[in-house]
């Protein structure tokens, strides 16, 4: 313990480059093969996909094509940050691996209203009884495209729970008025 001690300490002191520094944290850090990602829309409504190695602009396709209207503007963004912009970026160097929740925006909520998925995928849907359900473990494709497209589709869930009463919910505090 001595030694391993004094080699660490050793080590400590050594004066580094601050390249080699980011170097040694590059190495040390973990490295995900997929990543879990959950959207969530502004009426309460989950998807979620499993990717393997894919950029950030799969992603955003990927929930284009799960839209009702799939040319309208939209943002994703992590909680009270800013919207991803950086298309050609994997999904871990934009901090989204292993599982990420990102918020679904518009930048114009006059013209693209709820229910904002199709038809076909709100009726796969289902009603999740408990918050903490673990995410699923997803398979190593080698097609990233192909994985999110086929799995993605199957895994949607619908977190909303049925109205209570007649009246309607109040939009969320981070929606824009």
């Amino acid at each position: 313990m001595a030694q391993a001690s004094a080699a660490r300490r050793a080590e400590d002191e050594t004066l580094r480059t601050k390249a080699t520094r980011e170097a040694m944290a590059a190495k040390k850090k973990r490295r995900y093969r997929k990543a879990l990602v959950r959207v969530r829309f502004p009426d309460g409504v989950i998807i979620q996909a499993t990717f393997v190695k894919a950029p950030v602009s799969l992603l955003l396709q990927w929930v284009s094509e799960c839209l009702r209207e799939p040319a309208h503007a939209f943002e994703l963004a992590l909680p009270r940050c800013k919207p991803l912009t950086n298309l050609e970026a994997s999904l871990e160097a934009a901090e989204l691996a292993p599982a990420a929740l990102l918020n679904f925006r518009l930048p114009d909520v006059e013209q693209f209203h709820p229910p904002y998925l199709t038809a076909q995928l709100l009726g796969q849907g289902q009603t999740l009884s408990d918050a903490t359900q673990a995410y699923p473990q997803g398979f190593g494709a080698a097609d990233a495209q192909q994985l999110a497209l086929a799995h993605g589709a199957q895994q949607l869930a619908a977190a909303r729970s049925p109205p209570r009463n007649d009246e309607p919910r109040p939009p969320p505090r981070w929606a824009p008025q």
